[in-house]
């Protein structure tokens, strides 16, 4: 039975709280192997859409190495405004940056699906094609202590096992058959980071150097 995560996020843009739980996660649980599922259209709250999904999908890839410099180059490539962009310099960055982890994909579950992406739809679809996984749901605590509000959240728990990214002193969870991830101290937000990238503030230290390099280039 191979031990599956998988991590949904607007990745709007990805930072390194996001990328300090996927390594937590990944050793804490045991992983095999990790999706990183980009959500096109969130159920929860109005999606600020900057960038659009296919430019957070290309951030989500770079943040975590999804793919090699050459596979990253050919999608880059393949986002029309970017063209006009002088990105060597991000190239560069990547190249360096690139260290590949065994069993981190990206899965684009959501991108041809129609209205909003509900974490359910996108579970039933994995089980239906990998029924002997177990599957690890990746969660920050801001989330499950909206958990009960989910669609069909139930029935979530009983197709994967939620695993709480938590912080020290962040209280108590719902009492829920959560896992709870080792703690660790991450003070950053993605809202945060979409107001000073408007603004024109560095993003040095916040988020992964080449995300860091990219979203300079999109200004």
């Amino acid at each position: 039975m191979r031990r599956v995560g998988l991590f949904g996020s607007a990745f709007n843009p990805p930072h390194r709280g996001h990328v300090r739980l996927v390594e937590t996660a990944y050793e804490f649980l045991k992983l095999d192997e990790i999706l990183f599922v980009p959500t096109k259209l969130p159920p929860h709250k109005p999606l600020e859409e900057i960038w659009g999904y296919e430019v957070r999908v290309l951030l989500a890839s770079v943040a975590f190495c999804l793919e090699s410099p050459l596979e990253m180059k050919k999608r880059v490539e393949g986002i029309s405004f970017l063209k006009e962009k002088n990105l060597e310099a991000f190239f560069s960055c990547y190249q360096e940056y690139y260290h590949p982890r065994e069993g981190w994909r990206l899965w684009e579950a959501e991108k041809e699906r129609e209205g909003l992406s509900y974490t359910i739809d996108t579970l039933r679809i994995y089980h239906t094609s990998f029924p002997e996984d177990r599957v690890f749901l990746l969660i920050g605590q801001d989330q499950a202590m909206a958990f009960e509000t989910w669609r069909e959240y139930t029935e979530i728990l009983r197709l994967a096992t939620v695993c709480v990214a938590t912080r020290p002193g962040g209280g108590e969870l719902p009492p829920l058959p959560f896992v709870r991830l080792p703690s660790f101290e991450e003070d950053v937000a993605s809202s945060t980071l979409r107001q000073a990238w408007k603004e024109g503030v560095p993003l040095s230290g916040l988020v992964p150097k080449p995300v860091e390099v990219l979203l300079a280039l999109l200004r």
